[in-house]
């Protein structure tokens, strides 16, 4: 009679105890085994999940506010010394050696002088010189920008009162396309026996060519536009070139003029 061989004695998962899962221990088959927390000298055992959860906060905690503290102590000192360096040098953060100090260039010797403020303004006049019709002054229109200068002439028409531009009438001297200078002549005698045009009141005329122009009439430009100055007589191609004007505080002003 043959004898069934005995079963080992298998423990089962109820019977595994705490010294059998050691690290070390017996293997058990079918038995699944957990890494245990190692034991740490002064920490209980249940305590360790907490541990790890507790210790980086409080670390972190402490770190973040040491490196909050040490950027304040830092900003603090650098704003006394900025304080500090304002106090002493002035507007100026930084100072500069004296060996490497800037000095103003002076101008150059081939800029124009500044013009004076009546000339950067065209000022003609007051009012007070144009005191009756028919009176003339004539000025240097300034060109600002070319820093250039032109002869002109101002004269006061027979319309309005005086007190306003409207009643006045500039023009540059320099002929149209031409190469004489124009001329005011206030006797009408003088405009006939020179140029044999029978005038009733001031002319404006132009020596070289003959032209007689009428401060009392208006021409075509052209571009179409109109402008005082008729040609009443003579190959003239245009009226004068116009000066805008303006009054100002009692003065006659120029402001712009043809080119």
């Amino acid at each position: 009679m043959t004898v069934p061989p005995t079963k080992p004695d298998v423990p089962t998962r109820s019977t595994v105890t705490k010294e059998s899962v050691r690290p070390g221990g017996p293997e058990v088959p079918g038995v699944r085994f957990q890494s245990t927390m190692p034991e740490i000298p002064g920490v209980v055992r249940g305590d360790a999940a907490g541990l790890s959860q507790k210790l980086p906060s409080k670390y972190l905690t402490a770190i973040v506010v040491g490196g909050l503290l040490a950027v304040g102590v830092i900003a603090f000192l650098a704003l006394r010394g900025f304080g500090s360096a304002v106090s002493q040098n002035g507007p100026s953060v930084t100072a500069t050696p004296s060996s490497q100090e800037q000095v103003p260039s002076a101008a150059p010797a081939d800029l124009p002088p500044a013009p004076s403020t009546s000339a950067a303004r065209n000022e003609i006049g007051t009012l007070e010189e144009f005191a009756h019709p028919w009176t003339a002054k004539k000025f240097s229109y300034s060109y600002l920008v070319a820093h250039d200068r032109s002869p002109a002439i101002a004269i006061r028409l027979p319309i309005g009162d005086g007190r306003s531009a409207a009643s006045y009438w500039a023009i540059l001297l320099k002929a149209p396309y031409g190469k004489c200078d124009l001329e005011f002549v206030p006797d009408p005698k003088e405009v006939e026996r020179r140029f044999g045009y029978a005038a009733t009141h001031p002319m404006v005329v132009d020596p070289c060519s003959g032209t007689v122009y009428d401060p009392l009439l208006t021409g075509t430009l052209p571009n179409g536009a109109w402008a005082r100055g008729e040609i009443v007589q003579g190959a003239g191609f245009r009226p004068p070139l116009l000066v805008e004007l303006r009054v100002e505080n009692g003065h006659l002003v120029a402001t712009r003029a043809e080119e």
